[in-house]
Parts: C-alpha cells; sequence; structure tokens
C-alpha cells in the first residue's frame, strides 16, 4: 500500500521527469527554429516587426533593397522612390555649388539591419540560444537601422570643386636680364580629405549648407630663398651667338628666359624638356635652322640646342651631377667638340642633379656685344669650398670625310663642282679636373663620336648621248 509519502515522490518524480523532458523539447524546438531562414519572436527592425517571417517575407515587410547575402534570398527588391530631399549648398573661395542629399545620404544601410536582426539566437551556447527566444517572446529584440555615408558620390563632387577653386602658387623669379626679382604668389586648393569629413556631418545634421575646408598651396621658391641663393657665383660659361637669324634670337631669348632663376634644392632634377616646354608654333616658337641627322633642317625652336649646351658647361664647372646629355651628329662652331648638349622634346633630354649640399640658382641672359653672348651662370647662398674646377679634353682624333665622285656628261671633260663639301668627324674624351697639383683628381665626363659625313663633288667627262641618265638623281 502507498503511504502519502511515497505517492508525494513519486508525484515529485514524474513533475522532475515532465519538467526534463519539457525543457528538452524546448531546447529541441529553439535549436531546430534557429537552422531556418526565420526571425526569432519579436525581433523589430526599425519600427517593422519582422518576428517569425523568413528571410522573403523580411524583404517584402521592410520594402527597401537589401543585399542578397544579408539574407542569402535573391528576391530583394527596392522601395518605391523616396520625395527628393533639399540639396546642400557648399561654399568655398566666394563661391557656390550643391550636393544632392539623394544620392549623398545619410542613407539607411537595411543590409547590416538585417544582417544583425538574423544573428540574434544564432550564436554563442545552446542556453544562450534558448536565453535570446525566450527573451524575444517577452520582451522582444529592437534592431536599429544603421546610416551610411556613401563616400564616392561625396568625392567625386568636391574633386570637380577642386578643380575650380585650385589657384596654383606662382614660384619668385630673378630675371638675370634686367636684374629684377619678383615675389611669389601663394595659391589655395580644396582639402578633399577635411572637406569630406564636412560634408558627412553637415549631412547628419541635415544643414542647408557648409563652407568647404581650403589651405594655402605655398609657392616653393620664396623671395627669400633667392636672395639667398644668388649671394655667391660659383659657374659661369658663355657661348657666342654667331648667326643673327631673327628665328633662331627669338628662340634662344625664350629658352633663357625659361630656365633663368630656376632655384633646385639639394637632390632635386633639373630637366632641360620639363623647364623649356614644348617647341612648336601654338607655344610661341619660332623657325630657324638646327641640325637634324647631321642636315641644317628648319624646325621650330632652332637655336635652343645653344642654350641647353651653355648650361651644359656652366653645370660641369659649378661640380654637379649630370643625368643625361647627348652630343650633335658633329661639332659646332659655338662650343668646343665635347662640350655640346643637343636636345630634342620628348626624345633627348639634358638633365642634372643638384649634387650640392645646398640650395642652387640658375642664371641665363643675353649678353649685347658683336657678336651677342649667351651667358649661364650657377649661384649658391655659400662660396665653393672645395677644390676648383676645369674641363680638359684628350684624345682627339679627326676623321677625315670620303669624297663621291658622280660623273656627269652635262659638264666639260675634266670640271669639277662640288656640290656637298660634307664634314670631318671626330672622336674625343672631356675630363673634369677637379684641383691641381698632386692632389688633382680627374673625372671622364664623356666619349663622344662624331661621324663624318661624305661629302659630293660632279666631275665632267662631255655631253655625250645618254648623259641625262648618268646624272645621279639626287643632284639634279
Amino acid at each position: 500500500m502507498s503511504t502519502p509519502r511515497t505517492i508525494l515522490l513519486r508525484g515529485l518524480i514524474l513533475g522532475v521527469l515532465a519538467a526534463i523532458l519539457s525543457a528538452g523539447a524546448l531546447i529541441g524546438y529553439v535549436l531546430w527554429y534557429t537552422h531556418t531562414d526565420r526571425m526569432l519572436p519579436g525581433v523589430k527592425i526599425g519600427d517593422v516587426p519582422v518576428g517569425g517571417l523568413g528571410a522573403g517575407e523580411v524583404v517584402q515587410r521592410l520594402g527597401e533593397p537589401v543585399e542578397a547575402a544579408a539574407l542569402q534570398d535573391p528576391i530583394a527588391r527596392r522601395p518605391e522612390p523616396s520625395p527628393p530631399l533639399p540639396a546642400l549648398e557648399l561654399r568655398a573661395e566666394g563661391q557656390r555649388w550643391v550636393l544632392e542629399r539623394a544620392a549623398a545620404g545619410p542613407l539607411p544601410d537595411w543590409s547590416a539591419a538585417v544582417r544583425q536582426a538574423a544573428a540574434i539566437g544564432r550564436g554563442g551556447s545552446t542556453l544562450s540560444q534558448v536565453r535570446d527566444y525566450l527573451s524575444g517572446l517577452v520582451h522582444g529584440h529592437q534592431v536599429p537601422v544603421p546610416l551610411i555615408m556613401p563616400d564616392e558620390p561625396i568625392r567625386a563632387r568636391l574633386e570637380e570643386i577642386a578643380r575650380q577653386v585650385h589657384r596654383p602658387p606662382i614660384d619668385a623669379t630673378y630675371d638675370f636680364q634686367t636684374d629684377t626679382l619678383t615675389p611669389e604668389v601663394d595659391g589655395v586648393e580644396l582639402d578633399i580629405e577635411a572637406s569630406t569629413a564636412v560634408v558627412h556631418r553637415a549631412l547628419l545634421l541635415e544643414q542647408p549648407a557648409v563652407d568647404l575646408v581650403v589651405r594655402p598651396a605655398l609657392a616653393r621658391v620664396r623671395r627669400e630663398h633667392l636672395a639667398s641663393a644668388q649671394q655667391y657665383q660659383i659657374a659661369r660659361f658663355t657661348t657666342p651667338i654667331l648667326s643673327a637669324d631673327p628665328g633662331r634670337v627669338h628662340n634662344i631669348a625664350m629658352a633663357v628666359r625659361r630656365i633663368s632663376g630656376v632655384m633646385l634644392q639639394p637632390g632635386e632634377v633639373f630637366s632641360f624638356n620639363d623647364q623649356v616646354g614644348p617647341r612648336d608654333k601654338e607655344h610661341g616658337w619660332a623657325q630657324a635652322k638646327e641640325l637634324y641627322q647631321g642636315e641644317f633642317v628648319l624646325g621650330y625652336g632652332g637655336g635652343i640646342c645653344q642654350v641647353s649646351s651653355t648650361l651644359y658647361n656652366s653645370v660641369l664647372l659649378a661640380g654637379l651631377e649630370v643625368k643625361e646629355r647627348y652630343h650633335h651628329d658633329r661639332p659646332l662652331s659655338y662650343v668646343r667638340p665635347g662640350r655640346d648638349a643637343t636636345v630634342a622634346w620628348k626624345v633627348l633630354d639634358f638633365r642634372f642633379r643638384n649634387s650640392a649640399e645646398h640650395p642652387i640658382l640658375l642664371g641665363a641672359r643675353v649678353l649685347p656685344g658683336e657678336p651677342q653672348q649667351i651667358e649661364v651662370t650657377v649661384h649658391a647662398p655659400k662660396p665653393v669650398a672645395g677644390p676648383s674646377i676645369a674641363l680638359e679634353e684628350e684624345d682627339v682624333h679627326y676623321i677625315p670625310a670620303t669624297l663621291v665622285e658622280i660623273m656627269d656628261p652635262s659638264l666639260p671633260a675634266g670640271a669639277r663642282q662640288v656640290v656637298d663639301e660634307g664634314h670631318y668627324g671626330l672622336e674625343i674624351k672631356v675630363f673634369r679636373v677637379f684641383g691641381e697639383g698632386a692632389s688633382k683628381r680627374r673625372e671622364l665626363v664623356s666619349h663622344d663620336r662624331y661621324e663624318p659625313k661624305a661629302g659630293k663633288v660632279r666631275v665632267g667627262v662631255g655631253n655625250g648621248p645618254g648623259a641625262d641618265r648618268l646624272i645621279d638623281p639626287g643632284l639634279r
């Protein structure tokens, strides 16, 4: 016979077993539920209840664009277009622009909110998953919709504005021809990074207008730099302008102005082509004779090679490092062989580096006289402390030009008529010499070879039949 105590004990055991079975059933149900694509009960995204909804149902309920990856569901659809928001006014340097808020933001990040909502109850231990499930039933889960600020449309607009705001600085210059120093003029530029942050804040706070951030664009060369750099002349070289052709003189004067007053900090590289610019009619250059494949031809900018050659010699005498230099096809009259530097736009350049430990300033001018002269000087803020520098030539070998005879029946027998004198060739080494006496040091600067060009002479052989066919067609 069962006693009351036995009945009570049995009841307790059955109650515990029922509780265990119920808890097990709940745990099993929660584990099953969290393996579906349904949101936990009580979940809200913003103000929209989505608890118990599957992936596709969440998208339809929100009516907003959601990345498929957020729900693993491809049926995401876009919402109905919202009414346009008022544009944000952007201001800088007395100018005004607008930025449409609809594209710039802030925009709700529905995908991030859905990912956060879908993760509720699907992480941590089994106990925490059950707790999240029960908490949703009792209290619910509120998931805020974060706002995002897409940088791309904002930066694209700011880059457009930056081009309109930008006022490039103008370096201070010193004109050696007129002994005139022109001070620098600082420019301005838009600070895109700082302006982006300002625009973000204005959009979030729904401000009607905002001032963009501009900063000064400082001139690289300032008047005090020039005043200091020109104190000491450390090198000078001149070449005579032997041809008074107006086009050549114009081009020389133009190139001289382009290189005069250029200042280089230690380690900076000077490019003649970059400094002087393209040589064509549109850029103000005149036609004059220039060397092309050993022949004198008309070309825009003819004559500026004399400027680059004069600069080359001054650079050598200043002890600076030559990075790129080419010689002409033939020796020239205005400078000694091995001491020339030819240039051609986008093809041949003359470049050197300021290998000194201080800034240098280039001076250039056309000196009056008969003939006029090109003068190029190099200046520094302190006198040269090292040894003196000189240039020496060595191993000079002249290569005579051959003479091609062309039989010409149109000339009397034995008559000779020079058509092209050609020119001799030459091989030469140029050394830079530092110091004198026992401490003298020599450095090979160049080893050039100027190829000879054959001359042509007509030799008369009388006026016989078929004479016309024997004449070189190139000599007609």
